[in-house]
């Protein structure tokens, strides 16, 4: 099943993690979403560690391994890696979009290389960055398996903050949309035209230009305004 883009498999549902899923693929795999939607957080300062922390072995040993400012664990290889509170989600890209009018945030964690800056529009499922195996990644792999826990951990949360279920945003079944797009569309349909219609429009008309009598609209929805310069 191609789940963020690229074959993956769950290695952690959503009913068992309840707050995010984690999906299993191949290291480097390119990660995409679908629809468009913007750049809202980027984190890229952390290196890929060369294993990872088998996940039974750190819930035994959490509070043993709790540092002043992380964990000093012990690898699946028998290394000891030092991971700091801060880079507990790794290398991490965070967009921002909408699906039927509401707002999600969508954050994959855990990345090896992130090729996308805050404040870009993304679109036709561009390539967002790499999977891989930077912050605090927890295998469920045997500890007799030396490969890489390698995955993508993947959160969703509503306008609220809310968790909720990422896989239909991970398999492509909901697509985001930028909100933009269809308000700008809305907002400049033509305007009242009399000065009646314009004076009964409480806290809409902004001033008159007394060259033209032309008017200006102030049209706001949430946190975004838009001046309107209407059309004789």
């Amino acid at each position: 099943m191609k789940y963020v883009g690229s074959d993956r498999t769950i290695t952690l549902s959503y009913e068992n993690h309840q707050t995010a899923e984690d999906y299993a693929g191949a290291m480097s795999s390119p990660l995409c979403l679908k629809g468009t939607f913007k750049v809202v957080k980027t984190v890229t300062k952390y290196k890929v560690h060369e294993d990872s922390i088998n996940y039974n072995q750190f819930l035994s040993n959490q509070q043993n391994w709790k540092r002043n400012g992380g964990y000093q664990c012990t690898t699946i290889t028998g290394k000891s890696l030092f991971v700091p509170s801060d880079e507990l989600s790794g290398n991490c890209v965070i967009v921002e979009g909408y699906v039927n009018g509401q707002k999600y945030q969508i954050g994959l964690h855990h990345m090896e290389n992130v090729y996308v800056q805050v404040g870009d529009v993304i679109q036709d499922e561009k390539v967002l960055g790499t999977q891989g195996n930077t912050g605090l990644v927890l295998s469920g792999k045997a500890l007799t398996d030396r490969t890489y826990g390698t995955h993508v951990h993947v959160e969703v949360k509503d306008a609220n903050g809310n968790y909720i279920n990422p896989r239909p945003f991970a398999s492509g079944e909901m697509v985001l949309s930028l909100e933009e797009d269809a308000q700008s569309k809305e907002d400049l349909q033509e305007p009242p035209k009399s000065d009646k219609e314009k004076e009964t429009i409480e806290g809409i008309l902004l001033f008159t230009c007394p060259l033209d009598d032309t008017y200006f609209l102030k049209l706001q929805k949430g946190e975004k305004l838009y001046l309107v310069k209407p059309t004789s």
